[in-house]
């Protein structure tokens, strides 16, 4: 019995940081509609509400397949993102159409 106890606390403990993972880490896939040199929204597609989140020096930005920098983001730009812990965007991809 207590073997099988530790297996199943085991396997909350795994199943709650896949949780806790997935509840830190957005993927968002819209149109950029506020850029500035420490915030980014994206406006999904589909009408739902924008997400909003910081812009860090360790933001991955690519812009037409190509390494840019948050400065060459617009407002406009086609933009599949992820929103990591404490709403900070871990990398942009963008496109100018």
């Amino acid at each position: 019995m207590k073997l099988r106890t530790s297996a199943s606390i085991a396997a909350l403990l795994v199943l709650g940081a896949t949780v806790s993972y997935a509840a830190t880490q957005r993927r968002v896939n819209g149109i950029i509609t506020q850029v500035e040199p420490a915030r980014m929204s994206i406006q999904p597609m589909h009408g739902k509400t924008a997400i909003s989140g910081r812009l860090a020096a360790g933001t991955l930005v690519t812009l037409n397949g190509h390494a840019a920098q948050i400065a060459d983001l617009k407002i406009t730009y086609d933009a599949k993102a992820e929103l990591g812990l404490d709403d900070v965007w871990i990398s942009v991809r963008a496109d100018s159409q």
